[in-house]
């Protein structure tokens, strides 16, 4: 069984037997979960790949962030962890924040903290006063 993580709007493939392993069938009963529910919202229909011997592949695009369980002829055969911002996104902004450097500009009070590459990860507006000094995020 499948189970994985993708973002929105990417190719997630779910390759199945034929019960029978016949070649030559065009279409199968699919039945979408999503966090739980029967699931309609796809965009766009699943495509059907055939390879021979009774092997095919399904591939769809989710849209739409959540947690899917893909259903073909009456079996599970993968969960999606649909996301907006992957595992590895959220990772290399983690160790760009720790590695890269920062901006900061004092007359206008702009933070800019910068990747590692040197282009920018966010923008803040730094409040210094007699007491303290924080910084709130603007991008």
């Amino acid at each position: 069984m499948l189970n994985a993580e993708i973002k929105t709007a990417s190719t997630a493939y779910v390759p199945f037997y034929d019960s029978q392993f016949l070649e030559g069938k065009t279409s199968f009963i699919v039945t979408i979960l999503k966090d739980n529910e029967i699931f309609f919202g796809l965009t766009t229909p699943p495509v059907l790949s055939e390879f021979g011997n009774g092997l095919y592949s399904l591939s769809f695009v989710f849209t739409e962030s959540g947690y899917y369980a893909i259903c073909i002829e009456g079996a599970i055969y993968a969960y999606f962890n649909v996301v907006t911002r992957g595992s590895n996104d959220i990772l290399q902004d983690l160790d760009d924040s720790s590695l890269g450097s920062y901006l900061y500009d004092k007359e206008t009070g702009l933070l800019k903290l910068l990747r590692k590459s040197g282009s920018e990860l966010a923008r803040y507006t730094v409040v210094d006063n007699n007491q303290q000094t924080s910084r709130e995020l603007i991008s």
